[in-house]
């Protein structure tokens, strides 16, 4: 993620909060973006329910949020700048309806061609 996104991932929390994670993990984009996401560990958004399971090619189902962000986590570099990906990290970051990250999660997914349509 680029550096402005990983800058603006830090608006949401306190200015201690922020200090405290640059500190332990520097300030770049990639490690800014992953010490913010991490902050979001212990809150309950993560444990909420996607609006239905979606089936990846890669194996597994994602049915969380926390799970959808692992996935998210993991990307290549070049899946994690495509622009449906963005907007699924924006959404995450806001906390925003699950029903609209869910959404965007299943648009990526299918973008990237890696979301199972059918069972096999």
């Amino acid at each position: 993620m680029c550096v402005a996104f990983a800058a603006r991932c830090f608006d949401a929390i306190s200015i201690a909060q922020s200090a405290a994670l640059l500190v332990h993990y520097g300030t770049g984009a990639r490690r800014c973006t992953n010490a913010y996401l991490e902050y979001f560990a212990v809150s309950p958004y993560l444990s909420q329910k996607l609006t239905r399971p979606l089936p990846i090619k890669d194996g597994g189902t994602l049915r969380t949020v926390l799970e959808a962000r692992a996935y998210m986590l993991a990307l290549s570099k070049d899946r994690e700048r495509r622009t449906q990906w963005q907007r699924a990290a924006e959404l995450l970051l806001a906390q925003a309806n699950v029903a609209d990250f869910s959404k965007q999660v299943e648009l990526a997914l299918f973008f990237d061609a890696k979301l199972q349509l059918s069972a096999e």
